[in-house]
């Protein structure tokens, strides 16, 4: 590293930012102020509402108030095991290119 200020900046120029950004952060925490009530469109929007599809690229709300803890177990239960069979096709997949790649670099150094 160089001397003198650039190499003082190479080493600890990443921890300042950070501090810098944690700092800007706590600032900008405390300079906000918290409304005196909560909106009555947040609350409509939050009403019998929770994030219960979850997916590779997203969350989805959908509306719990009528339907049954029931139903909900069951599509979550197929949705796991979707997730299951998923998984052991991928770990299989993996296995079988392992295999192939020991196989290859036996081969080459026979």
């Amino acid at each position: 590293m160089g001397r003198g200020f650039s190499g003082w900046i190479a080493r600890h120029g990443f921890a300042l930012l950070v501090l810098a950004t944690a700092g800007a952060a706590a600032w900008a925490g405390c300079a906000t102020h918290m409304p005196a009530s909560v909106p009555d469109f947040a609350l409509m929007a939050l009403h019998n509402r929770g994030f219960t599809d979850i997916g590779m690229n997203e969350l989805r709300a959908q509306d719990m108030g009528g339907a049954s803890l029931a139903a909900m177990t069951e599509k979550q239960r197929l949705q796991l095991g979707e997730l299951r069979r998923l998984m052991a096709r991928s770990n299989r997949m993996v296995r079988q290119l392992n295999h192939r790649m020991h196989r290859l670099e036996a081969d080459s150094i026979r």
